[in-house]
């Protein structure tokens, strides 16, 4: 649930994922009833910048939807980070247990940055005042890191400066021929770079289509999740298989876990 693309309106489908545009409460809420008609349990993904107003909307729809059981997952990172590791998890065959398991993982281990010429609609990470000052210079081109380490670089030219290389992982980024991509995936030591479409507009979110979102996840994710999940239990409240202290779903606390990282 986020910010939509204006090529999907209000809520549809992307990439096999149902997305829904948050600022639309009621496509949202139509979303989840849709889901609910083929799980009871439905997971919601979103910004963390967004996590009130998905509390919110999960919560109108428990009292509108019976018998619904709702887990809010927030995630940090740019638009097409969110969208990737939304689908990812989403790949679970409906193995509960697996999908909350592998966002567990990426959340800990996923790389998020976007690399763009304007830094006046970009909050997260902020810019600082010299780095506003310094877009409005011919040639001026920064790469803003989310994730792990919210950081903002100069990165007009090539090489370019990660607060870590990712190698063994699978860089994806938003369509784009710029020199950036082979140099991001340098810098990272990334396996490979494949591109595919975002789910929001790019002049949307940056102000300007002179931007590329990336993302990298790491190869070994499913082997990661399907080892966190090994340390499932059923919760006592509400039956939901997950590997967490506390249930996604109910917030029950069952247990202290161990041997698996929070």
């Amino acid at each position: 649930m986020t910010r939509l693309g204006s090529s999907l309106g209000v809520s549809g489908v992307h990439g096999n994922l149902s997305v829904a545009d948050i600022r639309h409460a009621d496509a949202v809420e139509s979303a989840i009833t849709d889901i609910h008609q083929l799980d009871q349990r439905v997971v919601l993904t979103g910004s963390v910048d967004d996590t009130d107003d998905l509390h919110a909307i999960a919560s109108r729809a428990k009292i509108r939807v019976p018998g619904l059981r709702t887990a809010v997952e927030p995630l940090a990172g740019n638009p097409l980070a969110l969208a990737v590791i939304s689908s990812l998890a989403d790949d679970s065959g409906g193995n509960a247990a697996w999908l909350h398991a592998t966002l567990d993982d990426l959340r800990n281990r996923a790389w998020s940055a976007t690399w763009l010429t304007k830094l006046s609609q970009l909050t997260q990470p902020n810019p600082s005042m010299w780095q506003h000052l310094r877009s409005w210079a011919p040639g001026a081109a920064f790469l803003a890191e989310q994730v792990p380490t919210p950081t903002v670089r100069l990165a007009s030219k090539a090489p370019l400066t990660v607060s870590s290389p990712r190698p063994g992982t699978a860089l994806l980024h938003s369509p784009s021929d710029s020199w950036v991509v082979e140099a991001v995936r340098t810098t990272l030591g990334s396996s490979s770079a494949s591109a595919i479409s975002p789910v929001r507009d790019l002049v949307d979110t940056y102000g300007t289509s002179n931007a590329v979102e990336f993302v990298a996840i790491p190869e070994d994710f499913g082997d990661h999740a399907t080892a966190r999940a090994r340390h499932s239990v059923e919760c006592n409240a509400c039956g939901a298989q997950h590997a967490r202290a506390s249930c996604p779903y109910c917030h029950m606390t069952t247990r202290t876990f161990q041997g698996v990282p929070q």
